[in-house]
């Protein structure tokens, strides 16, 4: 049963909401002592010393003359300022900005919010333009009964090789050979990779843990022919860490007006494709401004225009071949004078 606990504090009256009991009354002027998960709605701005032995959720900022400690969590949606030691057993995700006199000991993780931006282009010609990454798609889609090339001879590609499937035979074996790199720079010539193709069901992706430059050739080595979308795949991974994306906004100028113009936000990762046959298949999206403005999606020659979202938060597997990256659609050329992509994160 959850109890509120007044505190006073400088003259004014904060409330503790409580689930659990507690070591002290509403007059105890020594330390405070919350045996279980708490919620505060206002701040705690005091040179006590504050115990919590679990969970402390604060809606706005977290102000403590003295010294914080919790074998549990401390999540704060703007500020801690702790006058004193910030100890955490467990994780302390904080929005706002850490102001700490004392030492601060995090067993756990801590969630500071960090920023990542990209310029953002169209080019001179209609379709697609990435950004944070990018996809590099064949034309069509191939059997590779028969070894097909896929890129350019000296490209600087560093990127998968990926398929999306159509449905068929559980038996395919593609193998992809040509020059590797790695993200230490090691160079291997006459590489190869197998992608067995297990699954029968469509929209299937699968991508080489192997990264390519140059030209590579892609043949199917064993089992039944299967259609697939191919191509290159590169995404922001974090250096393959983990990480959350909070929010994005996009900003640009335009030098033509295009009532086509789309702004997405794109999850690389296995699930969520979709194959076309004589064409791109299409990824994951998390957002976009076409879902989310509608009608109001066109850039204005001449104009600025912005895209902005706050409530992605999509964890990123970026340990386990996941990433995200940006896609800008236009029906015109040379769309934009400039423009720029940010996101927030925390890892």
């Amino acid at each position: 049963m959850s109890n509120v606990y007044p505190i006073a504090v400088d003259g004014a009256n904060y409330e503790v909401t409580v689930s659990a009991g507690v070591a002290f009354t509403p007059t105890t002027t020594a330390a405070k002592y919350i045996t279980a998960g708490s919620t505060a709605d206002g701040t705690f701005a005091t040179t006590d010393l504050y115990t919590f032995p679990e969970d402390l959720d604060v809606d706005g900022d977290l102000s403590v003359g003295g010294t914080v400690t919790a074998t549990g969590s401390i999540t704060t949606s703007t500020n801690a300022i702790i006058g004193n030691d910030l100890i955490v057993a467990n994780d302390a995700d904080i929005t706002g900005d850490v102001d700490i006199t004392g030492d601060l000991t995090v067993s756990g993780s801590m969630g500071i919010v960090k920023t990542v931006s990209w310029p953002m282009g169209t080019s001179a010609s209609a379709g697609h333009t990435y950004t944070g990454g990018y996809y590099l798609f064949g034309g069509s889609a191939n059997d590779f009964n028969g070894a097909i090339t896929f890129g350019t001879a000296n490209g600087a590609y560093a990127a998968h090789f990926m398929v999306v499937c159509a449905s068929g035979a559980t038996d395919t074996v593609v193998t992809v050979t040509g020059t590797s790199i790695l993200d230490d720079g090691t160079r291997t010539t006459s590489d190869s990779e197998e992608l067995s193709l297990i699954d029968g069901s469509t929209d299937v992706f699968y991508e080489t843990s192997k990264k390519w430059i140059g030209q590579v050739s892609v043949e199917k080595t064993a089992g039944t022919d299967r259609l697939c979308n191919y191509g290159f795949c590169k995404y922001w991974d974090h250096a393959n860490k983990d990480f959350t994306v909070n929010a994005f906004e996009a900003l640009w100028n335009a030098s033509k007006t295009d009532a086509g113009f789309d702004v997405e936000i794109l999850w690389h990762k296995a699930t969520g494709w979709t194959y076309h046959a004589g064409a791109e298949p299409d990824p994951p999206v998390v957002q976009s401004m076409s879902g989310t403005h509608s009608t109001e999606r066109s850039c204005i020659g001449g104009e600025p225009g912005a895209f902005k979202r706050t409530s992605s938060g999509v964890a990123i597997d970026g340990s386990g071949s996941e990433g995200i990256l940006f896609a800008v659609t236009t029906t015109t050329t040379n769309v934009l004078n400039y423009g720029s992509i940010e996101i927030w994160f925390t890892d």
